[in-house]
């Protein structure tokens, strides 16, 4: 992703899921597809890459985009992360709940 929009087509298993955050994040939006079939036309796409690329209503999509980046891409910020739910981790081992 790294602060670019999203135009998403999800197929199969958590993909949807994934797509239905991001969505509801603004960082993108889904291509419309037929409720009966799922299909999708070349025109759907083509409205919705411009939607979210061209259009004025991309920008919300582009500013939220680039505030996830921030966060991803903040490898100090996920190293401490990591090391906190290792101390964690170290701290519970020998709790046992029954």
């Amino acid at each position: 992703m790294f602060s670019h929009p999203q135009v998403m087509l999800p197929f199969v298993v958590e993909q949807g899921l994934n797509a239905r955050i991001l969505v509801d994040k603004e960082v993108g939006m889904v291509i419309p597809r037929n409720e009966e079939d799922g299909s999708f036309t070349k025109e759907s796409v083509a409205r919705s890459v411009s939607s979210v690329v061209v259009e004025d209503e991309g920008k919300i999509y582009k500013a939220n985009a680039m505030k996830l980046s921030q966060i991803f891409g903040d490898t100090e910020l996920e190293q401490n992360y990591i090391n906190n739910f290792i101390d964690y981790l170290e701290k519970k081992r020998h709790v046992v709940s029954l």
